[in-house]
C-alpha cells in the first residue's frame, strides 16, 4: 500500500488495526545519501565508537525519502503468513519545527532515480514527521489552535485621555473605518492599522463601544493590523470549535509518521531489518531524539525501544547459517533469490498478501529499492532463515518453526546483534561489542594509485597466506591466516600493526561525578593517529 499525506490518516487506522494481531515487523529505508565527507566514511579498522560516530553523522545529515514497513500475521493452524506491506513517502517539510536542512549525495539521488523514485511525490505528497524531542521544543498542543476569536475587552476604568491632534485623528479614522465597514455589510473581517503598542491599546479601548465585534487573533507576534469580525457569542464559540478541530488535525499530520514509529515501539514485536545499523540510527534520529554521542548511551536508547531487533545480514553470518549461504548471496536481493531456490536447502513458509496489500504479489515484477517492497522481502528472508535455524536447533518437525525460533531461549542471544558494513565487528545493542583479535592484521598506507591487490599479495605472501582488505584508495589491511612472526618492510610500503593502533584508546578522565572516555582518533586516510610518533616511518614488526 502506497501511503502519502492524502491517505495517511486512513492508512494509519488500518495499521493500528492490524498490528495487534501480528507476530513480526520488517522494515526498510531509502535515504538521500550515506556519507557527508570522505573523512566520515566508515573504515574496516574503526572501533565501535568511531564507527557509530560516523553513522550518527550520516543519520543527522541526510533525509529519509521512503519508509517501508511490513506487518506479518500468522494463521497458527495452517501455518500461513499474511503480509501487509506499507510504503510511506516522507517529506522533510515541517512548519512547526522550522526550516529543515539536509544533505543530498549525487550518487544516491542518481541511484534513486534509476530505481524509479518519484521526487515530486516525495516533496509534494510525502507524510510529515516530528520527533518526540522536536515536539517538546515546538511547545505545541493539539488543543491550542494558533488562531482564536476573543471578545473585545470591557471599557477601561482608566481610559487614555487624548490630547495630541495626531492621536485624536487616528481614533477618528478608526471610527470612520468601522462605520464604513458596518454600513457596507460587514465583510468577513476588518483590519484596523496599528503601528505600535500605544495604537493597539487605543484600538482595544475603542472596540467595547461596538457590541458584537470580536477580535480575530492571528498566531505569531503582533502585526500591523488588529482584525475584527462581527458575530454573536454563539457564533464565536462555534468558530473556535472549528479552529480547534483544525488545529488538532494539523497537529496530527505534523506528528505524522511518528505515529507509526510509536506504535511499533509500543508493540515490542520482533522487528527485522537487513544490514540495518544505519537504518536504526535514522529511525531514532528522526522519530525519537538527537542521537547521543556515546555509543553506550545509544545502545541503551535503542534496546529500550526495540528489545527484539534482528538483522538478517547478521543472521547470514552466524555459525549456524553461514555454511549454507555463500558470501556472494548475502545482499538483500541476492539472499531473497537464493533462499527461494529448492537447491539452497532453505524453505520459504506459505505467504500471501492481505486485501488491498497485493502490490508486490507478482513475484516476477521485483521492485527492489522501493522501501515497501524491500521491507516485504526482508520479512520473507527472515522467515526462510529462521525456519532453517529452527530446523537445525529442533530436528523434530514443528508446526510453526519461525515462532519456535524466535521464542526459544536459544535464539535470545541473537537479538540486538547487527552487521557493520565493511567491518569485522558485530554490533551488540545489549552488551559489549566483541572486537576480533587483530594481531594478524597490518595496515599498509601511503599507497600510490598504481598499486593493486596483486602487487600487495605478491610482495607480502612470503610472510604467509593472506587476504587484502582495502580501507581507501591509499591504504589497505593485510589479513594473514596466521600471525606472522616477523614482517620486514622495505622502502616500498609503510606497514603498521592494527592491534597496536587499536590499543591506543581508552584513557579515563574524571569530570565531576562521571567519567569520560577519550579515544585517539585515526585522523587521516592512512590510519595514522594525529601527532603520533610511536610508529616509525619504516619499521620491523616482531
Amino acid at each position: 500500500m502506497n501511503v502519502s499525506r492524502a491517505n495517511f490518516k486512513a492508512a494509519l487506522e488500518r495499521f493500528n488495526g492490524i498490528i495487534p494481531n501480528c507476530k513480526l515487523v520488517s522494515f526498510d529505508l531509502e535515504m538521500s545519501g550515506l556519507t557527508s565527507h570522505p573523512t566520515k566514511r566508515t573504515l574496516w579498522i574503526d572501533n565501535p565508537q568511531d564507527y557509530y560516530s560516523k553513522i550518527r553523522d550520516s543519520a543527522q545529515s541526510f533525509a529519509i525519502t521512503q519508509f517501508g514497513v511490513c506487518l506479518w500475521s500468522l494463521n497458527k493452524r495452517s501455518g500461513l503468513w499474511t503480509s501487509h506491506p506499507f510504503n510511506f513517502e516522507i517529506t522533510t517539510h515541517q512548519p512547526l519545527v522550522g526550516e529543515r536542512v539536509f544533505l543530498s549525495q549525487a550518487s544516491s539521488l542518481k541511484f534513486l532515480s534509476q530505481n524509479s523514485f518519484d521526487f515530486n511525490r516525495w516533496i509534494y505528497e510525502g507524510v510529515e514527521y516530528m520527533s518526540k524531542e522536536e515536539e517538546e521544543k515546538a511547545g505545541k498542543s493539539p488543543h491550542s489552535p494558533g488562531r482564536v476569536f476573543v471578545l473585545a475587552p470591557t471599557q477601561s476604568a482608566n481610559p487614555i485621555v487624548l490630547t495630541k491632534p495626531d492621536d485624536i485623528a487616528y481614533v477618528d479614522s478608526l471610527k470612520e473605518k468601522i462605520k464604513t465597514w458596518m454600513d457596507g455589510g460587514r465583510e468577513e473581517k476588518l483590519g484596523l492599522p496599528t503601528n505600535n503598542s500605544f495604537q493597539r491599546r487605543l484600538v482595544y479601548e475603542l472596540l467595547p463601544t461596538y457590541p458584537g465585534l470580536i477580535v480575530d487573533r492571528q498566531p505569531g507576534p503582533p502585526g500591523q493590523f488588529i482584525y475584527v469580525v462581527s458575530m454573536t457569542e454563539e457564533q464565536r464559540q462555534a468558530e473556535e470549535s472549528k479552529l480547534r478541530q483544525k488545529a488538532e488535525e494539523d497537529f496530527f499530520y505534523s506528528v505524522g509518521l511518528r505515529h507509526v514509529f510509536d506504535r511499533i515501539a509500543q508493540s515490542k514485536l520482533t522487528i527485522v531489518g537487513h544490514n540495518c545499523f544505519l537504518d536504526f540510527a535514522h529511525i531514532l534520529q528522526k522519530f525519537e531524539r538527537n542521537l547521543p554521542e556515546d555509543v553506550r548511551d545509544y545502545k541503551i536508547l535503542l534496546n529500550g525501544l526495540f528489545p527484539r531487533l534482528m538483522d538478517t545480514k547478521y543472521l547470514c553470518k552466524t555459525p549456524e547459517l553461514s555454511p549454507s549461504i555463500p558470501d556472494t548471496q548475502t545482499s538483500l536481493s541476492n539472499l531473497y533469490n537464493y533462499v527461494k531456490q529448492p537447491s539452497s536447502g532453505f524453505s520459504m513458509p506459505s505467504i500471501d498478501f492481505a486485501e488491498d496489500f497485493d502490490k508486490y504479489s507478482d513475484d516476477q515484477q521485483k521492485i527492489f529499492h522501493e522501501a515497501g517492497y524491500d521491507a516485504y522481502v526482508t520479512g520473507c528472508c527472515f522467515l526462510a532463515l529462521s525456519s532453517k535455524f529452527s530446523d537445525l536447533q529442533f530436528p523434530e518437525r514443528v508446526r510453526n518453526p519461525v515462532l519456535q525460533f524466535v521464542q526459544s531461549p536459544l535464539f535470545f542471544p541473537h537479538f540486538g546483534k547487527m552487521n557493520l558494513v565493511g567491518s569485522d565487528i558485530v554490533f551488540n545493542a545489549v552488551g559489549e561489542d566483541k572486537v576480533p583479535n587483530r594481531e594478524n592484521m597490518f595496515l599498509v598506507s601511503d599507497l600510490t594509485p598504481d598499486v593493486k591487490t596483486n602487487h600487495l599479495t605478491d610482495h607480502f605472501k612470503v610472510f604467509g597466506n593472506l587476504r587484502i582488505r582495502w580501507v581507501d584508495e591509499k591504504s589497505a589491511v593485510l589479513v594473514f591466516d596466521h600471525i606472522p612472526k616477523t614482517i620486514v618492510t622495505s622502502n616500498t610500503f609503510q606497514v603498521r600493526s592494527i592491534s597496536k593502533i587499536v590499543e591506543r584508546e581508552d584513557r579515563m578522565v574524571t569530570r565531576g561525578e562521571g567519567a569520560i572516555v577519550k579515544k585517539r582518533k585515526l585522523e587521516d586516510s592512512r590510519g595514522v593517529p594525529a601527532g603520533s610518533s610511536d610508529f616509525p616511518e619504516k619499521c620491523h614488526i616482531l
